[in-house]
């Protein structure tokens, strides 16, 4: 397979398909794992029981999940392989981050209490910009426009804008779907951040993980986490939370 991009914990690469809008996604789960989690803990990575290496497989999952309700990049799964068949597509440079209860840095931000009392209904919608070098700032949806991050030339030639209605209306579906899953199983989604990508034709789908890295997760009635933010707060064993996250996630079909 020819490679297209290196990544810590995963390598893209080019398929045997005739159809040259699909690539290959290999996923090194244990790389995956050490990826996900600080550098102080990854000394305890060979002390994990084996589903504790698969947290990729709860984004797979997760995406099959809203698979019928979501246009998302993913097309196929060969679980003996840790690899997903993707779309080609071009990633918009920016990050979008939904949020459902104020915490985290937003609470630090505007000085608002980080208990859960404050819910937002409906979901704020806040856009970063994709720049290491830069901090991934906050940016204006008007502001992405009018630099050029929203245009995209398509397979006719034609340079095309997504709007930012566009954006929002699939992260809001996208809330709205996993907020279900996640809900029936006793779990509240709090905040996750996303990625968007657009095909030949200007179409935009789901082009990222949605796993533990990438949201906040509280249990409905007691408010205890089950994300990084166990180790970033030092408020208990990441591992145990990570366990029951999974535990609960497999009580019936995802």
């Amino acid at each position: 397979m020819d490679k297209i991009q290196e990544l810590i914990a995963k390598q893209i690469q080019e398929t045997t398909s005739h159809n040259k809008n699909i690539i290959r996604i290999c996923h090194n789960l244990e790389l995956t794992f050490e990826k996900t989690l600080p550098a102080l803990i990854q000394k305890e990575i060979e002390k994990l029981p084996a589903s504790m290496l698969q947290l990729e497989v709860i984004q797979i999952d997760l995406e099959y999940s809203v698979f019928n309700f979501i246009s998302t990049h993913l097309c196929d799964v060969i679980d003996s392989e840790n690899i997903q068949i993707v779309r080609r597509l071009t990633i918009l440079p920016l990050e979008i981050i939904v949020r459902n209860i104020a915490t985290g840095s937003f609470s630090k931000r505007y000085g608002i209490p980080d208990d859960g009392s404050i819910n937002f209904e409906p979901p704020l919608i806040e856009f970063c910009l994709k720049d290491d070098t830069l901090g991934d700032p906050f940016i204006l949806p008007e502001a992405a426009k009018a630099i050029g991050l929203l245009s995209f030339k398509i397979k006719s030639g034609e340079i095309i804008d997504i709007k930012e209605s566009t954006i929002k209306s699939l992260a809001f579906l996208i809330n709205f779907e996993l907020q279900d899953i996640f809900k029936q199983r006793g779990i509240t989604l709090v905040d996750f951040k996303i990625e968007l990508g657009v095909d030949e034709n200007g179409k935009v789908y789901l082009a990222d993980e949605i796993s533990p890295d990438t949201c906040r997760f509280w249990d409905m009635k007691t408010k205890k986490k089950l994300d990084k933010d166990v180790f970033r707060q030092r408020t208990g064993d990441l591992i145990e939370a990570y366990s029951e996250l999974l535990n609960n996630l497999n009580r019936g079909d995802v």
